[in-house]
């Protein structure tokens, strides 16, 4: 049963920790489930696709840390990607193509090649980098087409802060 489904027995997040989401292996009765290291699973019929069909796009592991997750959080669902990279470029998936994003100025590199030569290209992403506890410049960026402001931190490598509390007051649109 997912984190979805089932009624949270707890709110204390030393318990949601040890048992938060859906962690019992009910193939083998296990009270955590084991690493599941295959790459492909057995279907019910041909044509007929199981619960999990490639580990790459789902596995029990993955599944049992997504539903914690997703519980700690106090969500519904959460997706594991394999890094960081990952994860933002699955983030900007959410855009429209043409859409504008403010990005913190020192973010990684990664992260920057990825908006600046990556996206720009593939999506006609618009990003303006900038400094983002300069509240007043990110009032003076957002445009009608800003979708998105990408914020990272502390930034790496630099470790720069950004004031999140009041990012997000100034940020609203």
């Amino acid at each position: 049963m997912s984190a979805n489904k089932k009624a949270r027995k707890s709110t204390k997040i030393e318990t949601l920790a040890v048992h938060g989401g859906d962690q019992h292996d009910p193939g083998h009765g296990a009270i955590f489930p084991p690493i599941t290291t295959a790459t492909s699973f057995v279907q019910p019929n041909l044509g007929e696709e199981g619960r999990f069909a490639y580990s790459r796009c789902g596995n029990p592991t993955r599944y049992a840390y997504e539903t914690a997750i997703a519980e700690l959080e106090g969500g519904i669902w959460a997706t594991a990607t394999a890094s960081g990279m990952a994860a933002t470029a699955l983030a900007l998936e959410l855009l429209r193509p043409s859409s504008h994003v403010l990005v913190m100025r020192g973010c990684y590199g990664g992260t920057h090649r990825l908006f600046d030569k990556t996206r720009s290209v593939s999506m006609d992403l618009r990003t303006t980098f900038l400094d983002l506890n300069d509240l007043q410049q990110v009032r003076e960026q957002i445009t009608e087409h800003t979708a998105m402001i990408w914020v990272e931190s502390p930034t790496n490598p630099l470790l720069t802060l950004v004031d999140l509390p009041r990012l997000v007051e100034a940020g609203k649109f």
